[in-house]
Formats: C-alpha cells, sequence, structure tokens
C-alpha cells in the first residue's frame, strides 16, 4: 500500500471517506478496490507490464517513464466532471462511500530496493492502538 492508502486509513480512523482520486489506470484501479464507491478518473494508462518489484532503485526510476496519456484538456474536463459527480453523490448519499475498517494494533512495513552498493532492507513501525503515532514512531531496520 502506497501514499493512498496511508491517507485513506488515516482518514477511515476519524470517519472521514475518500470519495475522489485521479491518477494513473492502475492507481484508479487500487482506489477502488480500497475504497468502494469512490469515484475516479484515469489519465494515463503505464505500458510496461509487470510492477517492477524485482529491479533496484535506479532501474525502477528508469522502468516507469512511459505511458499513454489523455490530452491535458480533456484530463483536466474528466477530473471536473468527475470531482462534481463525487460531490453530488456524497451530498446525496454519503453513506454511499464506504469507509474502509483499520483496527490497532498498528503495523506499518516499508521494503526499500537496493541501490548501488546499499542491499534491500525493510523497516517496520507499530503502535498498539493510535494509526498517527505509529506513522511518527521511529522505525525498526531488519534486514
Amino acid at each position: 500500500m502506497g501514499e493512498f492508502g496511508t491517507l485513506v486509513f488515516g482518514g477511515a480512523t476519524m470517519g472521514i471517506p475518500v470519495i475522489f482520486a485521479s491518477g494513473d489506470e492502475a492507481f484508479a484501479n487500487e482506489a477502488a478496490a480500497l475504497c468502494p464507491g469512490i469515484v475516479t478518473v484515469a489519465v494515463k494508462k503505464g505500458i510496461t507490464p509487470g510492477s517492477g518489484d524485482e529491479c533496484t532503485t535506479e532501474c525502477y526510476k528508469n522502468r516507469n517513464v512511459s505511458a499513454i496519456h489523455i490530452h491535458p484538456e480533456k484530463a483536466r474536463e474528466l477530473i471536473k466532471n468527475k470531482c462534481n459527480e463525487a460531490m453530488k453523490k456524497y451530498i446525496s448519499d454519503p453513506k454511499s462511500f464506504a469507509i474502509p475498517v483499520i483496527a490497532p494494533p498498528y503495523r506499518k512495513e516499508v521494503w526499500y530496493r537496493p541501490c548501488g552498493d546499499r542491499k534491500a532492507f525493510n523497516t517496520i513501525s507499530e503502535h498498539p492502538n493510535d494509526y498517527y503515532g505509529m506513522l511518527k514512531k521511529h522505525e525498526i531496520i531488519v534486514d
């Protein structure tokens, strides 16, 4: 889970739904799976297959540089229309946006790719009952 999921669950701890998301097709699909009811719009589609999990940092930077984009004017129009749709949907039926359930204890694991002479590693942060405390907590490095 990336930054979007971290923000979604942060809002979820306070009962705040996410009603709109825009980005590439993979992101729009991830948002729809995580937040049932969310209104999304995909404005580009990556063309490199796979996740890139096998890549080093340098390889990953060079891997995800190509996509099929919607023309910027069309993208802005789609975003505006879908934002309006999301707001109208929320006003008429706020419960149509699901808030993901997240319950303590909280645990965050981050995996880092190998980079130059540094090998891959991961970090872990935990908190027994505070989501934001888990995000702020000093991480334990695990090889």
